[in-house]
């Protein structure tokens, strides 16, 4: 029999097109770009003792880092997600992943605090190309496993922020040749990810091709007015009730205590424990959000089932009560003199802590998706993450590190912690931990009256959505932009 060269390359052609346009194959190349994404962005608080010993800095010099990166991160998001509609997915990520490689690379070789301030900016950006376009790919491709699909994707997040914060953390203090290791730990990233960048780019045309010719008669003044238009109804439909806009409100203090628990980490070295405990025990946080992520899916739903009206503020309310009792117990209880003898305790309260705020998604994204049309949840959602995101970019960092410096007497030193008199450890440990307890507490306990006043708007709110929606057809919004003029 006459071997045919032609056929079988035709067989291996279509058996590797079967692979790449495999819905298994396409989620986990959103998953690499996903995990460089999270692991990029728990490298700066993984750093922070390290900048401060090998560039000087003082902790409001690290703070506007941190206010400049998550700036870059939550202005960015809509323009990211106006993008995803436009370009295929893999372009977007293909430049977010590089760039952010690029960036990194960059980062680790330089020492001016102006140009690290601009380049935490650009970081920042890129970090927020890959979430809109893993959303959008989960909405649109994966109909009938959402679940499985943010639950696997969110897994990834944490399980990246943890690498970030075990390997970051133990190597970034390091001297390997006269060479700092954070400098190492940003040029190994950053060339990782110029590596696995266009591995992408096996993903397949996702987007499909818009029909140029049914918008050939617009006029550029048409398209301009449509635009403006749909901009106004995309803002008046996303803070269209009470609850909506106390949703902005909810995120902005919600999102204090995760700003100053990217300082839990330089408290823990501060208090003794090594960078690889420190690290670790950071990471008892995180698999406590993995776990309470899945845990708190199902008694959400059990709650809201149970009490439609208030089922849901209920079951926030309870996590906020145990956060505050877990916050308690691992910055007041435990201190500089008994961490070492109090570890198991501190790390259970961790753990617990990390499992509540799982609160902002089971219970806040569904309280918002019950509020506003379904036309305009992705709009709703950015607008809110970026109003809040920025508020919260600007004020908790440097309110922070005021608090610690100004408050509590901080003191900036380039020391090692092993050189480091007992003394001055103690006074930075106690500044650290109060300061992170004061915004914590705060702001979990305004989140608890928010709660309580959301008892008064939400079900009101809630089948005001319910009745229009019954009554009128969902449209989507730019085809609907034809009819305005």
């Amino acid at each position: 029999m006459e071997y045919d060269l032609n056929k079988d390359v035709k067989g291996q052609t279509k058996a590797r097109n079967r692979v790449l346009n495999s819905k298994a194959f396409i989620f986990s190349m959103f998953n690499v770009a996903n995990f460089i994404e999270y692991f990029n962005l728990q490298s700066l608080p993984s750093s922070m003792r390290a900048l401060e010993i090998s560039l000087g800095l003082s902790p409001v010099d690290i703070s506007n880092f941190a206010t400049a990166e998550s700036l870059g991160l939550v202005g960015f998001i809509p323009v990211w997600g106006a993008l995803s509609d436009k370009v295929e997915l893999k372009y977007i990520m293909l430049v977010g992943v590089a760039l952010s490689g690029i960036i990194s690379i960059i980062l680790g070789g330089i020492s001016n605090y102006s140009f690290i301030l601009f380049l935490r900016v650009l970081n920042g950006a890129m970090m927020g190309s890959v979430t809109p376009s893993s959303q959008k790919y989960i909405v649109t491709q994966l109909s009938n496993h959402f679940g499985i699909g943010f639950g696997v994707m969110h897994s990834v997040m944490c399980a990246a922020r943890l690498a970030s914060s075990i390997t970051v953390t133990t190597y970034s203090t390091v001297k390997y040749g006269g060479i700092m290791g954070w400098r190492y730990c940003l040029y190994i990233f950053g060339a990782v990810s110029l590596a696995l960048s266009p591995i992408v780019l096996l993903i397949p045309n996702l987007n499909p091709k818009s029909n140029e010719q049914s918008v050939e008669h617009i006029t550029i003044k048409t398209r301009a007015y449509n635009f403006v238009y749909y901009l106004y109804r995309m803002f008046k439909e996303s803070l269209s009730n009470a609850t909506s806009i106390l949703m902005v409100f909810l995120n902005f203090f919600s999102d204090g205590p995760f700003v100053a628990f990217s300082f839990v980490t330089l408290l823990l070295q501060y208090m003794g424990l090594s960078n690889t405990k420190s690290g670790l025990t950071v990471g008892i946080v995180i698999i406590g959000g993995i776990a309470g992520g899945v845990l708190g899916g199902f008694v959400s739903d059990y709650f809201n089932k149970k009490s439609p009206k208030y089922g849901l503020i209920l079951f926030g309310n309870l996590n906020v009560i145990i956060r505050v009792l877990t916050f308690c117990i691992a910055f007041f209880w435990v201190n500089f003199d008994n961490v070492n003898k109090l570890f198991p305790l501190l790390a259970v309260s961790l753990f617990i802590n990390g499992m509540t705020f799982m609160t902002v998604s089971c219970v806040d994204r569904t309280l918002l998706a019950n509020v506003v049309p379904k036309t305009f949840q992705s709009s709703a959602i950015s607008i809110i993450r970026c109003l809040s995101g920025v508020a919260g970019a600007v004020i908790f960092n440097r309110l922070l590190a005021y608090i610690r410096e100004f408050g509590f007497g901080y003191e900036q030193t380039s020391l090692d912690v092993k050189d480091m008199p007992i003394e001055l450890m103690r006074k930075n440990a106690d500044a650290l931990r109060y300061s992170i307890s004061i915004v914590s507490l705060v702001c979990t306990g305004v989140v608890f009256i928010i709660y309580n006043i959301l008892c008064f708007t939400y079900w009101r709110d809630c089948k005001r959505i319910q009745k229009i929606e019954a009554e009128s057809p969902i449209v989507n919004p730019i085809e609907a932009l034809e009819e305005v003029v």
